[in-house]
């Protein structure tokens, strides 16, 4: 399994208003290969 943390931050292009998030990512691997994912 492996979990990141992460932020995104920049300009909504029709509008000009600011766009900031916060994710957490949680994937799980199986033979080398994303089984499973999921983000919040």
């Amino acid at each position: 399994m492996a979990i990141a943390e992460w932020s995104v931050s920049g300009r909504v292009i029709s509008n000009g208003n600011p766009y900031e998030m916060s994710y957490a990512t949680f994937m799980t691997f199986k033979n080398g290969l994303i089984v499973n994912y999921r983000e919040y």
